[in-house]
């Protein structure tokens, strides 16, 4: 499960790693939670979404063994848990989601919510009943305001004509629309 602040980079990060995964051989599957627009079972949801007809035993056993003759793992993930109907749904249904799923050992899960989700999205009785190995994705709060310099140079901005907005700064989000702010209002040349 990762989590953190809107605009922080989880979606990116799952997005880099699915094709990361992928190049390696590994199935994956990523779906974005924008896209669960019911309260049906997450399954039917999913399986609405790459149109798969059978049910949710034969699908895992045919993931799990595709894995196995692979010698890889495939990996399912699902951004943003809080999008969609998901921060309606998912409190009721991820426990028996995730349990589906776990007697299944070449079948690896990766989730994502808000961090002001986190609440209303799981159950509240996860961490004894499925314990969830949680990662904190934190933007660009642990590194030095140089680790920016590559949005400086995409977006020909001088460093030194950049004001200081280091607590915002750590948002890449916030970062981007920023920068692309500053390069339209001022335009590139007057920054260099």
């Amino acid at each position: 499960m990762i989590y953190g602040d809107a605009g922080i980079g989880k979606s990116h990060l799952l997005a880099d790693n699915a094709k990361r995964l992928q190049e390696a051989g590994h199935s994956v599957f990523l779906f974005l939670g924008q896209h669960l627009n019911t309260h049906d079972h997450p399954f039917k949801q999913l399986f609405d979404l790459i149109e798969y007809k059978g049910s949710i035993e034969s699908f895992l056993k045919e993931i799990n063994d595709r894995a196995i003759k692979k010698n890889k793992r495939t990996v399912i993930i699902i951004d943003a848990l809080n999008e969609g109907e998901g921060k309606f749904f998912w409190r009721n249904y991820l426990l028996n989601f995730l349990n589906s799923i776990k007697e299944f050992d070449n079948i690896a899960v990766v989730l994502s919510v808000r961090s002001n989700f986190i609440r209303s999205v799981l159950p509240e009785n996860i961490e004894e009943d499925f314990p969830l190995h949680k990662l904190e994705h934190k933007g660009f709060k642990d590194l030095s305001f140089e680790a920016l310099e590559p949005f400086f140079n995409y977006y020909n901005i001088n460093p030194l004509a950049f004001p200081s907005l280091e607590n915002e700064c750590y948002n890449p989000l916030f970062l981007q629309i920023y920068c692309e702010a500053i390069q339209e209002e001022y335009g590139m040349s007057t920054l260099n």
